[in-house]
């Protein structure tokens, strides 16, 4: 056809060949039109596509129907307890699940077909393709289980292996659908989502956005943990033990009493030294002169705990980006274990990810200086801060980031911890190491100290498993691993960063609170987690398994944070022993008037001793003691009939049958005794503790 004739160019792309048709326009120019064809394929080859296809679209049909028919229920008020617990549900109601789930099949597998017929005259590789790239949908019918808290009271092991196996069909799915590649849209500018892709790509752009996300959650976290601790110390949850203990300490310290002075702990000369140092103490003193009450502290243990996340985003995205390194800060704000910690009264333990995360920005730039600085802020927590330093000492070894520095850091923390713990604490304790009792099954007979503990595990591994195989810490283990889909597991960096938890929570033998994640304890995890998954996606050269894992990880911890948190929901977050209760009721609020009207009564610097619940509102003072044990010299008592335990009976009644205190008031169910009182009324006393 001369110049109007067409020439045909064929290239190989892998399974698939590209056909280019030259057709001509006029005379002088000619205009290409790919087509795609495909290599004709056996037919047994074709059967087996076919077969793989198709199922991969009623799988995914299948999932779908079963999410819609657990959302409806759940919609029409429907409770599926029953039979998610029990298997127990109508015969109606099965039926119209298994009809709801097929039809969800069968229509899916019908969309596939559509696909098939429309994709270049049938197309069996495209048909799989689509089918692969939407496959993170099949995820949906997990979600109306992980999104619901209701159905996991007491059922904490089943929600925790739903959380997981989400979270892991969420990455592996995100994982084959990225590497699918585009099934709709070709990737250029034409295609939206690729220019949305582009415009978050943009380095001015997504630094903007992703700080704003950042700062979004720190805010509301504080704001939001920040009424809820200071509710639920208006409604007199709070305890002695401990935030009597700290509140009382602090304000002996801004007030120059004897060297972490804390009366509650034991009486007027009672102080820490022995059972923890924590000089920070004077640090916080400066700010909380402005407002010397339990409440201060409540607020700063949250506000830290929130500003943490900007270390950690600053340093994640210095390796990841910051959108990989927003979801890791995000992560951390909805982390079920921190809002354990946060919960359970006032420590130090929860505000140390600030500081440590904080001086290994420094380090890893080269700052000494102020690296320096924060570590030694960092040490001043508590005894067992440096022990934490020298797992980022280890860390900026291994990493080869910084390993003099390194070294030296890991010296330095090694050294203080064992000079503070090992040699000057003990002093103060009759040459004992407190809190060894903790421990006690993991001390060889005729032994005694941490030492042993180290020896045991060394020598004896079979007998340490043992101790360590217990189902308490078996679920312990999926609160705190489950919700990251045990991403920090997953590399040895991770298990360097997973020692302080198993030392100090799963080496533990006598002491249910270090596993559980409503106590402080969680921040020996916390703390290194996090770090864990940075360093992970950092090393991982694929972009796809880093979308892939951060994928997985926002499916399991915002169906963790539902179920076992506290921003989400407020029903079954917990605080040390007790599930926590965010709303006040007009009995709480009564409760509380009751108890400040015979607080008034009583001088501000006189010694008193009260109740577990009560001591807290009573520790901004010289002395205050707790009425599990003496009261010393207090000249008043308070309490509430309705809480008292055995061994705080025993205490009032012990004085109140010598006559030593007299009835001043009562107000509702709280009483004041004063030393020295009328003991007229004593026998209305003694008659409600009986």
């Amino acid at each position: 056809m001369g110049n109007s004739s067409s020439s045909l160019e064929t290239s190989n792309l892998s399974a698939e060949k590209r056909l280019t048709v030259l057709v001509a326009v006029d005379q002088d120019s000619v205009v290409t039109a790919p087509i795609e064809v495909f290599p004709a394929i056996p037919f047994g080859e074709r059967v087996a596509l076919a077969c793989e296809a198709f199922a991969l679209w009623f799988l995914l049909g299948i999932s779908i129907g079963l999410g819609a028919w657990l959302h409806c229920s759940l919609s029409f008020g429907i409770n599926l307890n029953p039979f998610i617990h029990n298997n127990d549900i109508s015969l109606a109601r099965r039926f119209y699940l298994v009809i709801v789930m097929a039809a969800g099949g069968l229509l899916a597998v019908s969309f596939g077909t559509l696909a098939y017929w429309i994709s270049e005259g049938g197309n069996l590789l495209k048909m799989k393709q689509a089918a692969i790239r939407l496959s993170p949908l099949s995820c949906i019918g997990f979600l109306p289980l992980i999104l619901n808290w209701s159905y996991w009271q007491n059922q904490e092991l089943v929600a925790l292996a739903l959380i997981l196996i989400c979270g892991i069909m969420v990455e592996f799915s995100v994982r084959h659908s990225l590497a699918a590649g585009p099934a709709i849209f070709p990737v250029d500018m034409g295609n939206p989502f690729e220019r949305l892709r582009r415009k978050f790509s943009e380095e001015s752009f997504s630094n903007n956005v992703s700080r704003s996300f950042v700062f979004v959650g720190i805010v509301g976290y504080i704001v939001v943990f920040s009424i809820f601790t200071v509710r639920n110390h208006y409604r007199l949850a709070t305890s002695d033990f401990d935030l009597a203990i700290e509140n009382n300490l602090i304000w002996n310290a801004i007030h120059w009493g004897p060297l972490f002075k804390s009366s509650p702990l034991g009486g007027p000369d009672a102080v820490h030294t022995g059972f923890h140092q924590t000089f920070f103490a004077y640090l916080i003193g400066i700010p909380y002169r402005l407002y010397p009450h339990p409440q201060f502290l409540l607020i700063f243990q949250s506000v830290f705990i929130a500003l943490a996340a900007a270390p950690l985003f600053v340093w994640a995205r210095s390796k990841v980006g910051p959108w990989l390194a927003t979801i890791l800060a995000l992560a951390y704000l909805l982390y079920p274990p921190v809002h354990g910690a946060n919960l359970y009264d006032f420590h130090y333990q929860p505000l140390a990810p600030f500081f440590v995360w904080l001086a290994l920005i420094f380090f890893e730039r080269g700052k000494f200086g102020w690296a320096t600085f924060v570590t030694l802020v960092a040490f001043s927590l508590r005894e067992d801060m440096p022990l934490m330093m020298s797992v980022i000492a280890a860390y900026l070894v291994f990493s080869r980031q910084r390993p003099v520095a390194g070294l030296i850091l890991g010296l330095v923390s090694m050294t203080v911890f064992v000079v503070q713990k090992g040699i000057i604490m003990p002093q103060f304790l009759g040459g004992e190491e407190a809190y060894i009792d903790q421990y006690a099954q993991m001390v060889a007979p005729g032994e005694h100290g941490f030492s042993s503990v180290i020896k045991t595990l060394i020598t004896n591994p079979a007998f340490t498993l043992g101790k360590i195989l217990k189902e308490d810490k078996g679920i312990f283990a999926l609160q705190i691993f489950a919700p990251l889909v045990f991403i920090p597991l997953r590399s040895p960096m991770g298990l360097l960063f997973s020692l302080p938890v198993f030392f100090f929570n799963f080496l533990s033998t006598n002491y249910w609170p270090l596993t559980q994640i409503s106590f402080q304890y969680t921040v020996y995890a916390s703390m290194f987690v996090f770090l864990s998954i940075g360093h992970t996606w950092w090393r991982l050269t694929d972009p796809i398994s880093r979308r892939s894992m951060a994928a997985g990880l926002c499916v399991a911890m915002i169906g963790a944070t539902t179920i076992f948190g506290g921003l989400f929901q407020q029903n079954t977050a917990r605080g040390a022993w007790e599930l926590e209760h965010f709303t006040l009721t007009e009995n709480d609020r009564q409760r509380h008037e009751d108890f400040y009207a015979l607080i008034e009564q009583i001088p501000p610097m006189a010694p008193v001793a009260g109740s577990t619940e009560l001591a807290p509102h009573l520790s901004s003072r010289p002395d205050c003691y707790t009425l599990r044990g003496s009261v010393y010299n207090a000249e008043y008592i308070v309490y509430e009939a309705d809480s008292l335990g055995e061994k705080e009976k025993n205490t009032i009644l012990k004085y109140i049958k010598q006559g030593e205190f007299g009835l001043l008031d009562q107000q509702g169910s709280f009483y004041l005794l004063k030393r020295g009182q009328d003991s007229s009324r004593n026998d209305e006393v003694i008659s409600h503790l009986r």
